[in-house]
């Protein structure tokens, strides 16, 4: 990390319209000494630190360019969050490890890393990938292991802290089972709240009308996919997590068959179904995310296995759901999530800044163009028309949306 006190001092220099040869007479040394400074060769010596601070009216805090203010800090943590909403993810690691340094004792900062590192890591070599792992589980460790007051004043009190131990334990126990290390992971999970204690689950109680109406059909989508994946799915392949043969660091929990995808889509459109009398069914459907992404996989495993009525059928809905007009996307965090995850794992060519466009855009160019859907493509030519024609439909919403 690089501080920026030549700059300071070049800066502070001019504007009291002195010279170098001038400042190093003050301050009794060379003008070398100085031109060195400002060239950011080399740093003062700290005994002339009070010094140079003396002369120019300014803390040693401000000669050193640390600004130790919260608001500082939470304006970093805004600008860092809008680059991790912006799927910089890689790059802004670097950024998130160097705000570290100049506040140590930010754990919010912290969180952000370990957040982002674990976000970042599926994408990496498997050397790399457990190297990573490792560091998110001490990091996580350290966190858990701080003082509760004094020593971060974005977290000064009993709420936000046990947010804080909450969210830093939801990152290290898929660390610790992922790196094989079940019965540690056990030991953190067994003391987080209860399901009941969450905010999904409290809030309600607190609202009414259409407020409570609009709150639940918003967190609806979360509490869904937590329970089809984390317990339909934990019931169903119980058996094979459990298998002595199979190490239980090669366990994938995520690794959803044709079969999961079908029961799930089900399991949605019978719950979405059942509020038809309240909402309208469709538009919350073509609201929610999952939604997309389990007809995307069951599209492309049914035509893999040459189940090409059945493919033509999840990609007619997911031609509804990228072409469905004015739809809200419900749950923003699940959205930003798995949308991330869609993008950084389409086979088509995406640029950096393509996570900004729309799914439809997505689609077409990361996954339909870019042959993900290859085994429609020898479908019988009737299957094979209707699917040329959805993903023209598709294409011409992409046009329109330009």
């Amino acid at each position: 990390m690089q501080l920026p006190i030549g700059n300071t001092i070049k800066q502070l220099r001019k504007e009291r319209e002195i010279t170098q040869e001038e400042l190093a007479e003050i301050l009794g040394i060379s003008c070398q000494s100085v031109s060195r400074w400002e060239n950011n060769s080399c740093y003062p010596d700290m005994e002339l630190l009070p010094a140079i601070a003396s002369y120019f009216d300014i803390t040693i805090d401000t000669l050193l360019g640390y600004d130790r203010s919260v608001e500082r800090q939470v304006k970093l943590i805004e600008e860092l969050s809008l680059k991790i909403k912006a799927g910089m993810m890689e790059d802004v690691t670097a950024e998130i490890r160097n705000a570290i340094q100049i506040y140590p004792k930010n754990i919010a900062l912290q969180i952000m890393l370990v957040t982002t590192l674990f976000n970042c890591h599926t994408r990496m070599e498997a050397k790399e990938q457990r190297n990573t792992l490792e560091e998110i589980v001490t990091l996580c460790r350290k966190i858990l292991r701080t003082k509760a007051s004094g020593y971060d004043p974005l977290f000064s009190n009993e709420n936000t802290i046990l947010l804080m131990n909450v969210a830093t334990k939801n990152i290290l126990i898929p660390a610790l089972i992922e790196l094989g290390r079940y019965e540690e992971a056990h030991e953190v999970a067994v003391v987080m709240p209860t399901v009941t204690m969450t905010r999904e689950f409290t809030i309600p109680m607190t609202l009414k009308g259409a407020s409570k109406k609009e709150f639940l059909l918003d967190n609806l989508p979360l509490l869904l996919l937590m329970t089809m994946k984390t317990y339909i799915s934990g019931i169903i392949h119980s058996e094979i997590e459990t298998d002595p043969a199979e190490p239980m660091g090669n366990i994938n929990p995520c690794k959803y068959t044709l079969d999961d995808y079908k029961r799930d889509i089900h399991i949605l459109e019978t719950v979405y179904s059942m509020l038809g009398n309240y909402t309208d069914s469709t538009h919350e459907l073509c609201s929610n995310i999952v939604y997309l992404l389990w007809n995307h996989h069951a599209a492309k495993l049914s035509a893999d296995e040459g189940d090409f009525d059945g493919a033509l059928h999840h990609f007619q809905k997911v031609t509804e759901w990228l072409v469905y007009p004015n739809s809200k996307r419900r749950n923003s965090y699940l959205t930003g999530t798995l949308f991330r995850n869609f993008v950084h794992e389409a086979p088509g060519k995406l640029a950096e800044n393509d996570i900004a466009q729309s799914p439809a855009y997505i689609f077409l160019h990361g996954y339909a163009d870019a042959g993900y859907f290859a085994g429609l493509e020898t479908a019988p030519d009737a299957i094979r028309r209707e699917y040329t024609a959805l993903t023209e439909k598709i294409r011409l919403h992409v046009g329109a949306e330009a």
